[in-house]
């Protein structure tokens, strides 16, 4: 091989390296692996409410997730476990490197002293249920009004009856959110309506309507076979697909709910905020509905009430 053709291929080469280093820093540049962002642990604490009963809200908090850099560890108590217990868990889980914690409060008197003093520590936010006048921020609709509304609906839905009467489903429940709501139930009938037990109407005392405040209790209310209660009405607070089911079956007459995808997903947002100490989400009340079996399916209501969770 003479001299004039070693050089050609000495050229060719050198030709063909620079190609690829030129490509391959282009497509370094333009595809190439990022230096991959530090990923926040929270934590996230749910008091029992059925099999479905938080789709929603972590159907949002997973949408957050995939929106930030976040991982998020979920923790849904036993059915009979108290306050104390809560606050174990979420003890727990800072120890084992929670930055920070979302809780759904299942027991607000009982936790009260022990959620200020943790979130002293890390920072805490309370969904759908709070800590009643603790600075902790809660992400829920309002309460109150939301029982308010349950009370109008039956008044609305009864008008030309005389001697209303409804039966409440009461049980000992210690969270903030049913006790408002409690309470804007009966200011709402006040005057208009006499209010007795379930365990009473199931006993044979006649009652036109019965109202169940949270998601568990209006699945079991939507559930009862009583005979007693064969001609009474339902209605209730509460979102599980379970509870939507018994609506479109006709099992209950209208479902008050509140907007727990953006519950969830805000609530992510601000813990981040928080831990990061930008601070910048001012809490704001949910927004809140109230549907019956004909408007269920509206499309303003079915991302709500049918979510979709892989």
């Amino acid at each position: 091989m003479n001299k004039e053709n070693i050089s050609v291929l000495r050229t060719a080469g050198i030709c063909i390296a620079l190609i690829v280093i030129i490509l391959a820093t282009f497509f370094n540049a333009v595809m190439g692996d990022e230096t991959p962002k530090s990923q926040t642990e929270i934590s996230v604490i749910l008091y029992h409410a059925g099999s479905d009963g938080w789709e929603s809200m972590m159907e949002g908090m997973k949408q957050a997730e995939d929106d930030f850099a976040v991982n998020i560890n979920y923790v849904i108590l036993r059915e009979s476990a108290d306050g104390q217990e809560q606050l174990e868990m979420i003890q727990r889980e800072i120890d084992n490197g929670a930055q920070g914690v979302i809780v759904a409060v299942c027991a607000y008197s009982e936790m009260y002293e022990g959620l200020e003093r943790i979130s002293n520590t890390a920072p805490v936010i309370a969904v759908e249920s709070g800590v009643g006048d603790s600075m902790i921020p809660l992400f829920s609709a309002d309460n109150y009004e939301m029982g308010r509304m349950l009370g109008e609906q039956i008044l609305e839905d009864f008008q030309d009856r005389e001697n209303l009467t409804v039966a409440l489903v009461r049980e000992n429940v210690n969270r903030d959110s049913v006790e408002q709501r409690e309470q804007g139930f009966r200011d709402a009938l006040a005057g208009k309506a006499k209010i007795i037990s379930l365990g009473a109407a199931i006993n044979g005392e006649i009652a036109d309507a019965a109202a169940a405040l949270h998601k568990e209790s209006l699945l079991e209310l939507t559930e009862r076979t009583d005979v007693a209660l064969r001609d009474t009405k339902n209605y209730g607070i509460g979102n599980t697909t379970s509870i939507v089911a018994a609506l479109d079956k006709g099992n209950l007459e209208k479902l008050i709910f509140q907007n727990e995808f953006n519950m969830g997903y805000l609530a992510v947002e601000a813990l981040l905020q928080d831990i990061s100490g930008e601070n910048k989400n001012t809490v704001k009340d949910m927004d809140y509905y109230c549907v019956s079996r004909k408007e269920v399916y509206e499309t303003q209501y079915e991302r709500l009430l049918f979510p979709i969770v892989e």
